[in-house]
């Protein structure tokens, strides 16, 4: 893999000269720490940060549990594909993605293109108790996270993802 870096001014103590040439995008399951771990290494990289469904709130003027329940999961996929592509476009940054966007083919295909994926590797159970905790998002899959069909999706997405990093507690 060829990862390209550039040295920015006033980042290389911090940063010992690394400084992506394209945005960092973190993917994995609703529960990971992919916000957390996002704000984190951001500040690390002296990067902006985003987080995929605060933005797609934003521009929707609802909250993801609503867009849900009251239009769908395709319309939401939609949504969160467009908003994707929008803060991609932007220069480099960290960006955080929903539990579910790298599942989605077309979104998966457009992080690829435009940014470096990392899937954060987390068990379900860890999941479980972070979402549990209130430390993740409690929409749409919350009580599906065995389904079989969540079960089919991981370990396709999960092989596309660029790099893979493991997270704990």
């Amino acid at each position: 893999m060829d990862l390209q870096t550039r040295q920015t001014p006033g980042t290389a103590a911090r940063t010992r000269g690394f400084a992506p040439c394209r945005t960092i995008v973190l993917v994995g399951l609703m529960g990971a720490g992919k916000t957390k771990i996002g704000r984190r290494l951001a500040a690390r990289l002296n990067l902006p940060f985003f987080d995929s469904d605060s933005e797609i709130e934003t521009a929707a003027g609802e909250s993801i549990e609503e867009i849900f329940r009251y239009r769908g999961e395709a319309v939401f996929r939609d949504g969160e594909r467009r908003v994707i592509a929008r803060l991609l476009a932007q220069p480099t940054h960290v960006l955080a993605t929903g539990g579910g966007a790298f599942m989605d083919p077309a979104t998966r295909a457009l992080i690829t293109r435009r940014g470096v994926s990392v899937w954060l590797r987390a068990d379900l159970d860890r999941c479980d108790r972070r979402q549990r905790r209130g430390g993740a998002g409690t929409h749409h899959d919350a009580g599906d996270r065995r389904s079989g069909r969540l079960r089919a999706g991981l370990a396709p997405a999960r092989c596309r993802a660029r790099l893979g990093a493991p997270c704990g507690d």
